[in-house]
């Protein structure tokens, strides 16, 4: 490319990220400052910050508590899922399907010419 038109690109995805950054700026200004949001003409630059609202977060709902049956959740939907790949299910090891056979009985289909022609290579 040349230098102009790599300035153009750049120019262009600069105003693009900060476009779709705009909303991320205004949860975290209303949320330290606590305006209203819906006022007219809206106020870019907060006048007074203070995090008072993320302190009462705390007291006010039990967000660990929270945090931590995410993470519950998640380990064991991860063990969960790890077994069932790593071992077969009721007599069939889901790595050991012959895919190449249930793929080429669909004959008019682009993925039976992709499988054909791997076997072939092979």
């Amino acid at each position: 490319m040349r230098p102009s038109r790599t300035a153009a690109v750049h120019a262009t995805l600069g105003a693009v990220s900060v476009v779709m950054l705009v909303p991320f700026y205004w949860v975290l200004k209303t949320s330290l400052t606590g305006e209203n949001i819906f006022q007219y003409p809206p106020v870019l630059l907060p006048r007074v910050m203070h995090p008072f609202y993320y302190v009462d977060v705390w007291y006010y709902i039990p967000f660990v508590r929270y945090v931590i049956n995410s993470v519950i959740v998640s380990v064991i939907v991860v063990a969960v899922a790890d077994q069932a790949h790593a071992r077969p299910l009721c007599g069939l090891n889901l790595n050991d399907l012959p895919v190449g056979e249930l793929e080429t009985t669909q004959h008019d289909g682009w993925l039976a010419e992709v499988v054909a022609r791997r076997d072939l290579d092979q």
